[in-house]
C-alpha cells in the first residue's frame, strides 16, 4: 500500500464531471429501496451537467469560464450562464469551432431551470421547514439532463478538448444509457401505479354510489306506499 499516494485523491475537470454522473446513476439505482435518494440523484445530475458545460466551454483556456467579482477576484461562471453559453453557436471550444451547440425547446429548458432552482438550490440551502416533493417532478426533469449531456459531450466527442482519454467518452455513454434506463423503468412503473390508483378510485366511487341508489329507491317506494295508504283512508 502506497501510504503517501492514498492520502490524496485527485480530480481534474473531466474526472469531476464523470464522477458526478456516476454518483447520479448510483443514487438512481437506490431510489426504489430508498426514495430519499432522489434528492442526491437530482443534486448529482445538476452538478454533472454543470461540470460538463464547463468542460465544453473552457477548451484549453480556463479563463473562458471564469469571471471577475466586484473585488477583482476570479470565480467560475454560474450554471445558468454556462448553460446559456452552451446553446450559442461557436461557444463550445474545439479545434475548429465546429462543435454543435445544445438545442433545447422551451419546455425542456424550464425543466433544467426547475432542477436547478427548485431542487438543487433548495436542497443545498435548505430552509427550516417541511418540504414534500412530488418525485415525478424530478424524474421528468432528469431525462433532459442526460439528453443535454449526450448532445453536448457525446455528439461532439471527436472535437472537444478537456478529455485526455477517449475511453472517458465510452464511460459517459454507458452511464447516460444506464441512467436513462433507470428513469424509463421508474416512469413506466409510476404510470402503472397511477392507472391502478385511478381504477381503484373509480371502483370505490361506483361502490359508494350503489347503496345511495338503493336507499333512494327505498325512500321513493316508501313514499309511494304512504301516499297509496292515505288515498285509501280518504276513500
Amino acid at each position: 500500500m502506497d501510504y503517501e499516494k492514498d492520502r490524496y485523491i485527485r480530480f481534474d475537470l473531466a474526472d469531476n464531471a464523470i464522477d458526478n454522473l456516476q454518483r447520479c446513476v448510483a443514487f438512481l439505482a437506490e431510489t426504489e429501496a430508498n426514495p430519499k435518494s432522489w434528492k442526491w440523484a437530482a443534486i448529482a445530475a445538476h452538478d454533472a451537467l454543470y461540470s460538463f458545460c464547463i468542460c465544453a466551454l473552457q477548451g484549453t483556456n480556463p479563463d473562458l469560464v471564469m469571471e471577475a467579482t466586484k473585488k477583482g477576484k476570479k470565480k467560475l461562471i454560474t450554471f445558468p450562464k454556462a448553460f446559456r453559453r452552451c446553446q450559442q453557436q461557436n461557444a463550445i471550444r474545439d479545434g475548429t469551432l465546429g462543435a454543435t451547440p445544445l438545442s433545447l425547446d422551451a419546455a425542456d429548458s424550464r425543466k433544467i431551470s426547475t432542477l436547478q432552482k427548485e431542487f438543487r438550490n433548495n436542497f443545498a440551502h435548505f430552509h427550516p421547514r417541511g418540504w414534500s416533493i412530488e418525485v415525478r417532478a424530478i424524474s421528468d426533469a432528469l431525462p433532459v439532463v442526460f439528453q443535454a449531456i449526450r448532445s453536448l459531450i457525446l455528439d461532439n466527442s471527436d472535437r472537444l478538448y478537456g478529455f485526455p482519454c477517449k475511453e472517458q467518452f465510452r464511460t459517459i455513454d454507458v452511464l447516460v444509457t444506464t441512467a436513462e434506463a433507470y428513469l424509463q423503468r421508474f416512469n413506466e412503473l409510476d404510470d402503472e401505479r397511477i392507472e391502478e390508483s385511478r381504477r381503484e378510485e373509480e371502483l370505490e366511487t361506483i361502490m359508494s354510489d350503489l347503496p345511495q341508489a338503493e336507499d333512494q329507491h327505498s325512500d321513493e317506494l316508501l313514499n309511494n306506499l304512504t301516499e297509496d295508504a292515505s288515498k285509501e283512508e280518504t276513500e
